[in-house]
């Protein structure tokens, strides 16, 4: 009686285990059984070396994935990758037949995509073509990545104050953003309170100058600076940004303006404002900075008070409103506009009321 409860029960977690896998869509972790008659496996090997050197960094960082030969996903690795030391990993690729749209036969065509994050990036190459069917088993051989570091140092103030890397309601950061030639994307990375930055990249094939541009934000102002362009070595690994012209960084000269506005929304106090300014224009590239406005609690009555530091501007000059009010499953944006000139008291600016 007893064995035949050992049975029983064993019975039943085998078809939980089975029932899981079925759903979940993952195969087995080993050869396929009836019930995936569908999949093929195809073991293999790789050796990964980063500017030469074995990438020793546990298996979790690798991922394989098979394309046909039209390039389209037919599998994946999906993590069932074993690292046997010295940059060598052992892997697992599980291709499944539904996904061989032109209906190839096998032994299908296969080409992989090997891709290895490596310190925020995740550089990635396709080998050459192989035969597969179930079991093959498949020596990719070594794939190097050949990777540099950019870094700098370069403090962004804002009226003199840092500008810190801040999430939530005192939203703060600082941005570097590095482009090639074409205005084609290289990296993007922030910038520390310290003036500290640095990023990976895979090398560039040549010497190419790079275009680079900062974007700081600080109590709602959003601001702006392209920096000199700067050059990258393929014959350097690590290579130290020093703009010309800004030896101790960069300092933006804002202006703080602040105020009250009243704001409803089917005649009651709303849950969120935004005040968002504009100079020029109506267009995004226009926007100098958004704030949301803070409730004059208990008053309920909609009013509020708003502050918000800006990129300098000259005066007499126009700024553009645009108003932003939400409830539940209810908004409304209005514009509006505010003349600033040398006789505006810029800490108590009212931009008026706002209803739908």
């Amino acid at each position: 009686m007893k064995s035949m409860l050992v049975l029983r029960k064993f019975s039943q977690i085998s078809y939980v285990v089975m029932v899981i896998c079925l759903f979940s869509g993952c195969p087995p972790s080993n050869e396929p059984a009836p019930y995936y008659k569908d999949w093929v496996i195809v073991h293999g090997k790789v050796t990964i070396t980063r500017n030469g050197i074995p990438w020793d960094s546990g298996k979790y960082l690798l991922d394989i994935t098979a394309l046909d030969e039209k390039d389209r996903y037919v599998g994946s690795s999906d993590h069932l990758i074993t690292w046997l030391g010295n940059g060598v990993y052992r892997w697992d690729v599980y291709i499944f037949k539904g996904y061989m749209f032109s209906g190839a036969e096998l032994p299908y065509k296969i080409n992989f995509r090997v891709s290895c994050q490596m310190d925020g990036i995740n550089p990635q190459k396709i080998t050459n073509e192989f035969l597969v069917k179930n079991g093959t088993s498949v020596n990719l051989g070594t794939i190097n990545y050949d990777i540099a570091r950019l870094h700098g140092n370069l403090p962004i103030k804002v009226n003199g104050e840092a500008v810190n890397n801040i999430s939530g309601a005192s939203f703060e950061s600082v941005i570097i953003t590095i482009r090639l030639p074409d205005g084609t994307w290289l990296l993007e990375t922030k910038i520390q309170p310290n003036g500290d930055w640095s990023s990976y990249i895979e090398k560039l094939a040549t010497d190419t100058e790079l275009l680079c541009r900062i974007r700081a934000y600080k109590k709602g102002g959003g601001f702006e600076k392209i920096l000199p362009n700067m050059m990258y070595y393929v014959n350097n690994d690590d290579i130290e940004f020093n703009f010309p012209g800004y030896p101790d960084g960069v300092d933006f000269e804002a202006i703080t303006l602040s105020g009250t506005i009243k704001m409803l929304i089917q005649n009651e106090q709303p849950k969120y404002g935004y005040v968002m300014f504009y100079l020029d224009g109506r267009d995004d590239t226009d926007q100098i900075g958004n704030r949301t406005v803070q409730y004059l609690q208990p008053n309920g009555d909609g009013s509020a008070k708003w502050d918000i530091m800006l990129p300098a501007f000259s005066f007499p000059r126009e700024l553009l409103v645009l108003v932003t009010v939400e409830a539940d499953n209810v908004y409304y944006q209005k514009w509006s506009s505010v003349d600033i000139t040398s006789d505006t008291d810029l800490s108590n600016i009212d931009l008026g009321v706002f209803t739908e």
